[in-house]
């Protein structure tokens, strides 16, 4: 397996992923936390990195409903795909949105939320820009999380949220899911087996 292909990307899990034609059997919740956790805001221009992991987890601090925490925990989902873009440069950028919308279309179908966003996720969401304008781009006023803790912060808070395990068979110190086969009764990673013997979540 290369690095990519023409139109392809290659995730985190190994998954090769035509952005502009995703198929949602492989966009998984792994893929996206990772990406998140590693990506900064701001493009990088903020007194210390914060993740768009840890941006998607206080919006959805702001928000009331269920359906509208989840949408605010993946309003952001695509950029684990696309990246994301300036908005001085977004607007300029032909096709740009109708790329990030057909792609959160399928993200949100998959993971059951609104898309085209609820008013209460874009408004939230636009608070955001603003707090984190006052509080990390010109200030370094609260702590924040390295990539790893976003990413596991962001998976706990999907559990909770769909009550779905999202890594119940991720290994952290191998980074990457491990098939049952490889699994003992007592939830070990078998070291006979290739693992590292540690317990999975």
């Amino acid at each position: 397996m290369g690095l990519y292909t023409k139109n392809e990307i290659r995730t985190f899990m190994g998954k090769m992923i035509d952005p502009l034609a995703p198929d949602p059997e492989l966009i998984t919740l792994v893929d996206i936390a990772h990406a998140l956790s590693n990506i900064c805001r701001w493009n990088g221009h903020t007194m210390k990195f914060y993740s768009v992991a840890e941006h998607c987890i206080f919006v959805q601090n702001l928000v009331e409903s269920r359906e509208d925490k989840i949408a605010a925990m993946l309003h952001d989902a695509s950029e684990a795909y696309i990246a994301d873009v300036s908005r001085p440069v977004k607007h300029r950028l032909k096709n740009y949105f109708e790329i990030e919308d057909d792609l959160m279309m399928v993200i949100a179908k998959k993971f059951g939320f609104q898309y085209p966003l609820s008013a209460e996720v874009k408004k939230a969401d636009e608070y955001s820009l603003n707090w984190e304008w006052n509080n990390i781009v010109i200030a370094d006023r609260v702590p924040t999380m390295q990539p790893m803790q976003a990413k596991r912060a962001f998976m706990d808070l999907m559990d909770t949220l769909t009550g779905n395990s999202t890594y119940d068979m991720y290994c952290w110190s191998c980074h990457r899911i491990i098939p049952s086969s490889e699994i003992t009764a007592d939830k070990r990673h078998d070291e006979d087996k290739g693992g590292c013997g540690c317990y999975l979540k």
